[in-house]
């Protein structure tokens, strides 16, 4: 929740824009990343 981008993302795309794409993106390739590396 104390994401730095949030507040550089809300201003230049809205908050709605920015919170689903911290949640729907960025916290869903921190979920994938290490099943891809573990090749």
């Amino acid at each position: 929740e104390k994401d730095p981008a949030r507040g550089m993302f809300t201003r230049l795309y809205g908050s709605e824009w920015t919170e689903e794409y911290i949640h729907g993106f960025l916290f869903d390739l921190e979920r994938k990343l290490p099943a891809l590396t573990k090749g």
